[in-house]
């Protein structure tokens, strides 16, 4: 509604700012308000376990390194996801690895 045009994918990548805060601000201007007009609708978000795993859990140089703690990282997002109503959701490694190794995950959700 706000946007004025139907949009069916979101496709997101955030620095410096977890993923989780800018999700609902997102999800609420791009997608119809009425659960039923948002089936089929899909979400493509990189986690970057450095920006969502907390500054105690990060590194030097940004590094996320614990396969724990990016894990945690990753269940944070789908998390947030899962509660804007989110039906499916799956996650794999991304094949581009981000600033000096950083592992980082790409996440899919589909309503």
């Amino acid at each position: 509604e706000q946007l004025g045009e139907t949009v069916d994918l979101i496709v997101m990548d955030v620095s410096f700012i977890s993923a989780t805060i800018v999700l609902p601000p997102v999800f609420a201007a791009a997608f119809p308000s009425e659960a039923a007009d948002r089936a089929g609708r899909a979400l493509i978000v990189l986690v970057k376990p450095q920006f969502e795993a907390g500054r105690e859990n990060v590194g030097k140089g940004g590094i996320v390194r614990d396969p724990e703690t990016q894990q945690q990282a990753v269940d944070r997002v789908r998390d947030a996801v899962t509660a804007l109503g989110v039906t499916t959701s799956d996650v794999i490694e991304s094949p581009i690895q981000g600033a000096e190794g950083n592992r980082e995950f790409l996440l899919y959700a589909r309503y």
